[in-house]
């Protein structure tokens, strides 16, 4: 008899999937930096749009899943009692969820509209000190990124409880 809980396997699921998406957006971060034909930088940019929708639903599917594991593991009544490696690993994600899901945003868009306007020759002066400007902080934002993920893995590997029903 299994005693494992299909929650756990979504939560997983999730987290991979989210895992791959920043895998995704770093490495068309990168490209998109390096490509000098405007043109495919454009195209880099709609690619890092379609797998940026992605992480919203996961995250979603993420914290629900989260939360039913830490009802399977302390019970309905003992959700005020979870670990401090959990409510570490919680304010970490919550972190990086909002990391993404405002900071990148907002800085993807003005990066897409200041490429959007260098291709129509309609940029302002500055624009490539403000594409550079961008670059670097989405460069600093992927190194934020990448540490909140390591931390959240290394906690959910190491923390001090595990989920009671591993398969």
């Amino acid at each position: 008899m299994m005693t494992g809980s299909f929650n756990f396997v979504f939560h997983l699921l999730a987290f991979g999937v989210l895992m791959a998406s920043v895998i995704a957006l770093d490495v068309l971060n990168r490209k998109l930096r390096a490509e000098p034909d405007i043109q495919r930088k454009l195209y880099l940019g709609g690619l890092m749009k379609t797998f940026a929708l992605f992480t919203p639903f996961t995250t979603v599917v993420i914290l629900l899943t989260g939360i039913g594991n830490m009802v399977n593991r302390y019970g309905m009544g003992g959700m005020g009692n979870i670990e401090t490696w959990l409510k570490v690993k919680i304010v970490l994600f919550v972190i990086l969820a909002f990391n993404g899901s405002v900071i990148a945003s907002r800085f993807q868009k003005k990066r897409m509209m200041l490429l959007k306007a260098k291709a129509d020759n309609s940029a302002p002066e500055d624009c490539d000190r403000q594409i550079s400007s961008i670059n670097r902080i989405f460069t600093f934002y992927y190194y934020i990124q990448w540490t909140l993920l390591l931390a959240v893995v290394f906690l959910s590997v190491f923390g001090d409880g595990k989920h009671p029903g591993t398969f």
